[in-house]
């Protein structure tokens, strides 16, 4: 009855931040490049899939928009992944491990060929710059930027935390995300874009305790949600949404071995 539950609640989580990443305005569709030099794949009778095709037609604002998802290879982000690749966006999918990398893209071009993988270690200043780079250089019209990388080094306590632990928590967990959105939000003032920066935090935002909860983590969530808060003041003019999802970092964190085998739809 509790792993029901669990998945159930997953599943509803990834449903949610659908829901927010939707863009209603359909001027948003205007003139971007092609994703992918692979060619599309021939029409071909597929079988009826009543499900998947009520979450595609539900959420339609989304086909073919340009999604990046960091932390993509593993717990809410790999489930972001197979949801919105159904849905027929384009993905821009980042992770820190290359095998992982390759093989969620494997998996996910078989049924959509506009998805890319970006191998980057956010708690380097130089791989998150070069991410960035990569990105805005290829494609203009980005629409929605998902942070859900998260990095839990170390001694939960701050007091006996080595300071390279530390280091490495608020360059993931802060830092890359500062960077990520500052310069993707620029990018979509320079184009034109009416999208969506979605950070996800968790409970742990509202605690002091280290008890159980990491100190670091506690740090960074906190600060999670009054950037966003500041980000979506500074971009409501420019049609620049902005918002925080809090998930329970178990289950974000992939502390559920068995999250892959979670069945999406049915």
């Amino acid at each position: 009855m509790i792993k029901i539950i669990i998945l159930l609640f997953i599943f509803l989580i990834s449903l949610y931040i659908i829901y927010k990443l939707c863009l209603k305005n359909t001027d948003l569709f205007y003139n971007y490049e092609e994703f992918t030099d692979k060619p599309k794949p021939k029409n071909k009778k597929k079988p009826k899939n009543n499900k998947l095709n009520k979450l595609i037609n539900q959420n339609k604002d989304l086909h073919e928009k340009i999604v990046i998802i960091t932390g993509a290879t593993g717990g809410i982000g790999y489930a972001l992944s197979r949801v919105l690749n159904n849905i027929g966006c384009k993905l821009i999918l980042h992770g820190r491990s290359k095998k992982k990398v390759d093989n969620l893209v494997d998996e996910l071009t078989k049924t959509n060929p506009h998805v890319i993988g970006v191998v980057a270690d956010l708690s380097k200043e130089e791989d998150v710059e070069k991410m960035i780079k990569t990105i805005t250089n290829n494609y203009p019209n980005v629409h929605a930027l998902i942070n859900n990388a998260n990095s839990l080094t170390g001694h939960r306590e701050l007091s006996s935390k080595e300071f390279k632990d530390w280091k490495k928590d608020i360059s993931v967990n802060i830092d890359s995300m500062f960077l990520l959105s500052n310069k993707l939000i620029k990018h979509m003032r320079n184009n034109g874009v009416k999208g969506r920066i979605i950070n996800i935090s968790g409970y742990t935002s509202k605690t002091t305790s280290t008890l159980i909860n990491n100190g670091s983590n506690i740090l960074s969530k906190t600060f999670i949600d009054k950037f966003s808060d500041i980000l979506a003041e500074e971009n409501a003019e420019y049609n620049i949404a902005v918002t925080t999802i809090r998930i329970d970092e178990t289950i974000n964190s992939g502390a559920f071995k068995h999250f892959d085998k979670i069945p999406m739809y049915g």
